[in-house]
């Protein structure tokens, strides 16, 4: 991933690009819906079931999780397209 155009108002949040709406001129609460996909496939519910974050960008939270998700999990996480196969990455987790 190339992090160039990663400057983004809201990175934390899951409306990270602080989009607003409003409707004749009164702001509106929207629901928002967050899904993760690899290609086509979806990993939303892989993610939540491993405490990481929808947004790529959030990586503070993705290095705290990585440092207390076990080897196997991890694996599994490399295996569905989440994270590079690098040993020299994943040493020492």
């Amino acid at each position: 991933m190339s992090f160039s155009a990663t400057k983004l108002p809201q990175v934390e949040h899951a409306n990270f690009v602080g989009f607003t709406v409003t409707v004749d001129g009164s702001p509106v609460q929207p629901d928002l819906e967050e899904r993760a996909f690899v290609g086509e496939r979806e990993v939303t519910d892989l993610l939540r079931r491993h405490g990481l974050p929808l947004n790529p960008l959030r990586v503070l939270e993705i290095a705290a999780a990585a440092k207390r998700i076990g080897k196997p999990d991890w694996a599994e996480l490399v295996q569905a397209g989440l994270f590079p196969d690098a040993a020299d990455m994943t040493e020492g987790l």
